[in-house]
Parts: C-alpha cells; sequence; structure tokens
C-alpha cells in the first residue's frame, strides 16, 4: 500500500453498505494496516457510521483504543462524533475492558 493510499478493506468499507458487513469477507488488508495518518479500517468504520462493520472488526481483533497519528483512537472519535451514538454502543458492547479518555 503507497503512503496516499487506503488498503483494499479501507476502500469497501467507505464505498459499502453497513448491513453487508459480509463485504469484508475475502478483502486484502490486515485489520490493523494502517494508512498514511496513521489510521486503520476501525477508524473508518467509526468515521462512516457503520455499526454492523464496527461490531464485525472488534469482534475480530481491531483496538477501538489505538491512536493515529493525532493521537486520536476510534473510541475517542466516536465520542466526538456524537451522532454516532450506536457506533460507541457497538464498541460499547463488543469491547472487554471500556476506558473513557479524558
Amino acid at each position: 500500500m503507497q503512503q496516499n493510499e487506503v488498503s483494499e478493506l479501507m476502500d469497501v468499507i467507505r464505498t459499502s453498505n453497513d448491513i453487508d458487513a459480509s463485504a469484508l469477507n475475502g478483502k486484502r488488508g490486515s485489520i490493523d494496516e494502517v494508512d498514511r495518518f496513521g489510521r486503520t479500517a476501525l477508524f473508518y468504520a467509526v468515521g462512516y457510521g457503520k455499526e454492523l462493520i464496527v461490531r464485525t472488526l472488534v469482534n475480530a481483533g481491531a483496538d477501538p483504543y489505538r491512536k493515529d497519528l493525532y493521537g486520536v483512537s476510534p473510541w475517542s472519535l466516536a465520542h466526538h462524533l456524537r451522532r454516532r451514538k450506536r457506533v460507541i454502543e457497538a464498541l460499547s458492547r463488543t469491547s472487554t475492558v471500556i476506558i473513557t479518555p479524558h
């Protein structure tokens, strides 16, 4: 993956319907792969408000507390974008440890 590109997995998240989380199956790219800003696929799912994909990624081992180059995590992004209440709930239900950033 080139520095200015996103992985195939990230691109599918941006363009797929949230209802079809199965669209992630078989896509190349690790859930831990990062873009040029240090953001993983989970950042994209949170940013686009795709609750089912968030749940799928976290259940597959994506870290909701991993920070990007700016010190932002998917968890803090979800809280910052308050309109994403269902995404926050998805992160909360699938995470075993909840750490609320101050």
